[in-house]
């Protein structure tokens, strides 16, 4: 079983690819993009002569833990911990990186010869499966950690 770690990893990942690629446009979060790539069950429910946007529920992460339970508690911790600026109850509308999340987006660690934005960009490709589930975690680990150096220097 995949703890909330795991998944909101994974969220974290997904999200800092969207506002990475879009960088510096604000840009609503795509909770559906964001649901397919985690194999989400999504559930249409826009009738069939409703204009736009479609009205989109969404199964669960995991046992007891709705998909947008969590991805909105994420969304509110990205943004309240500085890593997101956004707009609407769950910092999910106008969302761009701050200045202090992209520089360590931008950063390229010596170990590696990409940055960690574009590394992150090659792992959520594989988010979803275990094995992007792993490296989209230590990415994330290493973006959040450079982010609180970034902090106390």
């Amino acid at each position: 079983m995949t703890d909330n770690i795991d998944h909101f990893n994974e969220i974290v990942g997904l999200v800092f690819d969207q506002l990475y690629r879009s960088f510096p446009i604000e840009t609503d979060i795509d909770e559906e993009a964001i649901a397919k790539a985690l194999g989400i069950e999504i559930i249409d429910n826009t009738p069939d002569d409703w204009p736009a946007p479609k009205i989109l529920n969404y199964g669960v992460v995991r046992e007891g833990v709705p998909f947008r339970l969590l991805l909105y508690a994420t969304l509110r911790w990205l943004n309240s911990e500085g890593f997101t600026t956004g707009r609407g109850e769950y910092s999910q509308m106008s969302v761009c990186l701050s200045a202090k999340a992209l520089t360590v987006l931008n950063a390229s660690p010596s170990a590696l010869s990409q940055s960690l934005g574009a590394k992150l960009g090659e792992a959520v490709k594989g988010a979803g499966t275990e094995a992007g589930r792993s490296v989209i975690g230590e990415t994330v680990g290493q973006i959040i950690g450079g982010f609180t150096k970034s902090i106390l220097s």
